[in-house]
């Protein structure tokens, strides 16, 4: 069931320079009692290099180790 509302979702995006800290999203909607089960990450940038960072990362539940890197 998609989130028609966006809450908690929507169009976010990080230029040059910025940084997002490691978090972890909400996973419940109280308002219709529905679990969150899926996040969909799209990166449009071609020819994106290493080095550049911005990588997902995917951290173990207490937000202590980092497990997997993806670039974009």
């Amino acid at each position: 069931m998609p989130d028609g509302a966006y809450k908690g979702a929507g169009i976010h995006q990080t230029l040059s320079g910025g940084y997002l800290n490691v978090h972890a999203d909400f996973n419940l909607d109280r308002d219709r009692n529905l679990h969150r089960r899926v996040n969909v990450f799209l990166y449009v940038n071609p020819d994106w290099k290493d080095e550049y960072g911005g990588h997902l990362e995917l951290w173990t539940k207490d937000l202590k180790n980092c497990t997997a890197r993806i670039s974009p």
